[in-house]
């Protein structure tokens, strides 16, 4: 994928190295080379981005027992007593929670999920986008509108 990268940045620039000493003119046809190895050249930075993105995931060293493990601790930590630790917890991994008739489907990151099995990922600590308890008391917010 390197070396495709340098073919189509080094067709560019020898387009543009002719239209620049005037051996070539600067007309439609042109144009339409040069924006389809700028394409070109988009469409092989976004493949190597995604390439290095799924090397980055740590899912290499996940195994079953380290899923089940880890699965155990959560049921444990999720029914204990540490009912804040457990909500943020959720909150780190679950994104969505329908609920249609019987079936409930839980999704959420798959990266963060492997991070937390693997222990290398922190609690997100993001506003939560919906939901009735980010606001558990109206603390400071009682002055009046300006």
């Amino acid at each position: 994928m390197k070396r495709e990268l340098d073919a189509a940045d080094q067709a560019l620039s020898k387009l543009y190295e002719g239209v620049e000493k005037g051996i070539l003119e600067l007309d439609a046809t042109l144009q339409t080379r040069a924006q389809g190895h700028k394409a070109k050249r988009v469409a092989i930075l976004t493949e190597m981005a995604g390439l290095r993105r799924r090397q980055d995931l740590p899912l290499a060293g996940l195994s079953a027992a380290k899923v089940h493990q880890f699965c155990q601790a959560l049921k444990n930590v999720l029914l204990g007593s540490y009912k804040a630790f457990a909500k943020r917890y959720l909150r780190a991994l679950v994104s969505d929670i329908r609920v249609a008739g019987n079936v409930v489907t839980i999704t959420g990151s798959d990266v963060a999920l492997a991070a937390a099995v693997a222990g290398t990922g922190a609690l997100d600590q993001r506003v939560p986008r919906l939901g009735t308890g980010w606001l558990p008391d109206l603390g400071s917010n009682q002055g009046p509108a300006d």
